[in-house]
């Protein structure tokens, strides 16, 4: 009897550590801090817990923006080449910074006037993904400048540093995120890889300005 009900209460447990159901007793509730979560998860728990997964939209509907962001992020790397000759790689980063961050702050104040202020969802969560994602591109931004001031053409490296960023995004996101790509996928990132290889080692690299 006691191997029977064993089995039943293992059965019977329900997951999400909201509550434990067996075929001989009622659902027994826990308290919230029965089950708690690591120091990680706690900190970067995702955003909107609870809201239904959305399915991606066509790609026609996303590839507009994306390819206006890719452009974006071609002429960024083209105005630091131009001007890494010319200044400190940590002052043209901390430029660079000032002027997008109020570029931001004023879409953010439109925002508010338009829709209010309760349209500015956040949780502490995105507050402490948005910091590390500053230091990532703040970091991105002052290598950029270092390494454009060595001379490196543009065409040499601004594809690298794209390509290399869409290699380490498919493998971050394959190892960290738990996102699957499909065999055409890896052939794609595989192809990209090859990309660099032969754009770093261009002979033509040192023809430029």
């Amino acid at each position: 009897a006691g191997l029977q009900r064993s089995s039943s209460f293992a059965s019977g447990r329900k997951l999400g550590g909201q509550g434990i159901a067996t075929e001989s007793t009622p659902l027994v509730q826990l308290p919230p801090d029965a089950i708690k979560a690591s120091p990680m998860e706690s900190a970067f728990s995702s955003f909107g817990e609870g809201r239904e997964l959305t399915k991606a939209p066509p790609l026609l509907i996303w590839i507009w923006p994306a390819l206006l962001c890719a452009l974006a992020y071609a002429l960024y790397n083209i105005f630091i080449k131009k001007g890494s000759a010319s200044i400190h790689p940590i002052l043209g980063g901390v430029i660079l910074q000032i002027v997008a961050a109020f570029l931001g702050t004023l879409l953010l104040i439109f925002i508010v006037v338009q829709d209010g202020v309760d349209t500015l969802e956040f949780d502490r969560s995105g507050i402490n993904w948005s910091i590390l994602a500053g230091v990532a591109v703040g970091s991105a931004e002052m290598l950029s400048f270092f390494v454009m001031g060595m001379g490196v053409q543009a065409t040499q490296a601004i594809p690298v540093v794209i390509g290399g960023s869409v290699m380490f995004g498919c493998v971050l996101g394959a190892v960290w995120l738990n996102e699957l790509l499909a065999v055409q996928g890896w052939i794609g990132v595989a192809f990209v890889v090859l990309g660099i290889v032969l754009v770093a080692t261009d002979p033509a690299s040192g023809l430029g300005e």
